[in-house]
Parts: C-alpha cells; sequence; structure tokens
C-alpha cells in the first residue's frame, strides 16, 4: 500500500481510519502463515518410529500409522503407550513409553502401537508430535490416492515411507514362483482361469503401497525367489488384479492349479482375504 508523505492534520483521523480498514482488508485475505517447523533434538535416543500402513478387513483398506519405539524388550507383548488428541485440523499424538506386560510373551520385540486415522477426511492436519519430552511439528497429508505424513526432527518421530499410495477396494496382488519350465507354462493357465471367474488384470500409480510397490509401467514389484524362501531358479511372475466377487472362487482356482507340486502361488486381496 502507497502512502502520502504529508496529510493535513484535518484529515489525518479520518486518513488513519481508512488505512487501518485497508489494512484490516489485506490481511483477511492473504494466504495463512505457513506453520513452521519445530523442535530438534542432538540425539535418536527415545526416538519412535512410524509409518503410514493400511489395516486390510471386510470394509476394505483403513488408514493407520503403525508406531514403534527402538528398544528390544525381552517380551513380545510390550506395548507402545500413547495419547492422540484432535481439534479440527490439529493432531497431537504423545508417545509416552513402553507399557510392561502382566504376563511375558517370552521373545525379544520392539514395542508398538497403532494410530486410527480412518475417520480423517481429505484434507492437511497439522501433527504436534511428542516422544517421551521430547516434541517437534509435521503433517499429515490425506489424498485421494495417498497419505503424506512428516516430521521436523527425525530424532524425535522418524517417518518411513513418507509417501504412500492408498489401495483401492477391489485391488487382489500375489505373485508365483515356478520351478519347472511346466509350472512356468501352468502360470498362464491359472491367469486365464482367474481371468474367467472375473479378475482383471490392472495397473496402479508407480509408488510406495502399504504392503508391495509398483514400478513406473505400473506392475507390481515382484519379491525375489530367494527372499521368499524359493530357489534361485525359480521364476517368478507378479499378479495385480482388480475384483469385487467372492474371493472363495478365487481360492478354489488356486487350489485346482496344475504342477501343484513345483508351482507355488498366492493372492491377498484389499478385504484381508488370502489364498494359496
Amino acid at each position: 500500500m502507497l502512502l502520502p508523505r504529508y496529510v493535513p492534520s484535518k484529515f489525518l483521523l479520518p486518513y488513519l481510519v481508512l488505512v487501518t480498514c485497508l489494512a484490516a482488508c489485506q490481511d483477511k485475505d492473504a494466504a495463512p502463515e505457513a506453520r513452521q517447523c519445530a523442535g530438534t533434538s542432538a540425539s535418536a535416543a527415545g526416538r519412535v518410529v512410524v509409518r503410514y500402513q493400511e489395516q486390510l478387513g471386510s470394509g476394505g483398506p483403513a488408514a493407520a500409522l503403525i508406531c514403534h519405539d527402538e528398544v528390544m524388550h525381552p517380551c513380545a507383548n510390550y506395548l507402545l503407550d500413547q495419547v492422540v488428541t484432535s481439534a479440527g485440523d490439529q493432531l497431537g499424538i504423545h508417545f509416552k513409553g513402553a507399557i510392561t506386560p502382566n504376563i511375558c510373551l517370552t521373545q525379544p520385540r520392539l514395542a508398538y502401537s497403532q494410530v486410527d486415522l480412518s475417520k480423517l477426511a481429505i484434507g492437511t492436519y497439522a501433527v504436534a508430535w511428542q516422544a517421551g519430552s521430547k516434541q517437534t511439528t509435521g503433517t499429515i497429508n490425506v489424498l485421494a490416492d495417498r497419505v503424506e505424513v512428516s516430521s521436523c526432527d527425525s530424532n524425535t518421530v522418524a517417518v518411513r515411507n513418507p509417501v504412500t499410495y492408498r489401495i483401492p477396494a477391489t485391488t487382489i496382488w500375489g505373485q508365483s514362483y515356478a520351478r519347472t519350465p511346466a509350472a512356468q507354462a501352468a502360470v498362464a493357465v491359472v491367469l486365464d482361469s482367474l481371468r474367467k471367474e472375473g479378475a482383471v488384470p490392472i495397473t496402479l500409480p508407480a509408488g510406495q503401497y502399504s504392503y508391495f510397490q509398483v514400478d513406473a509401467a505400473g506392475k507390481l514389484v515382484p519379491i525375489s525367489a530367494s527372499q521368499n524362501g524359493q530357489p534361485a531358479s525359480a521364476i517368478t511372475t507378479p499378479i495385480l488384479l482388480s475384483y469385487s466377487g467372492n474371493f472363495a472362487r478365487l481360492r478354489g482356482v488356486l487350489k485346482r492349479k496344475p504342477q501343484a507340486a513345483d508351482l507355488s502361488m498366492s493372492l491377498q486381496s484389499a478385504r484381508g482375504e488370502n489364498g494359496w
């Protein structure tokens, strides 16, 4: 706003009122100030690690954060105590520490917790993270096709897979391992049977999903044979389908697959169903 160098005294009061009104109007229309990152820590001691991971169920994938500390506890059933508060587009997530169980399931394990995000509408949420006495800020950005999670201080709350794509509710994924040429030929037979049941091959946007990755061509990135306990010579075929029918029919196709002794094949649905 340009201001005159001189205003006669008799016009000074009306002029000041006008300037104040104009300034107020400009402030009202201005873009909101970006939220600043807060909190830094030189040490990762007491840090909590979080990642977005959809929980699979009959109603389709449900949004959630899976969280854990970095202490190997003596029991498998240690829980990570947390308090979650929300007000509009503001979230507070406070990890208070591990809860010691009354009965120990003896097996070393980290302490885990889960933050339910299923009720968050599409939008950006400011997050006040706290791990023990350490505090920082971040955001959770809920979009139609993905969820983005950030933390300003990775020594307080570290985010794994900061951008995770959402799994469409009708998605089926899996892969096969053929240990002989005859078994590999049988893969095509099984895939054809799945298509006859109504399972349609699809592609998805490239990126990280909760349970798999998709490459630039929109195809599932397979888990190598050696990673899945298969011989290194096994031929891997990734499977990515859309199916809204009764999963039991697809399970039946897998059970009837030819060359079963030399062909391993598994499918998982976004509704939490699986078959081998």
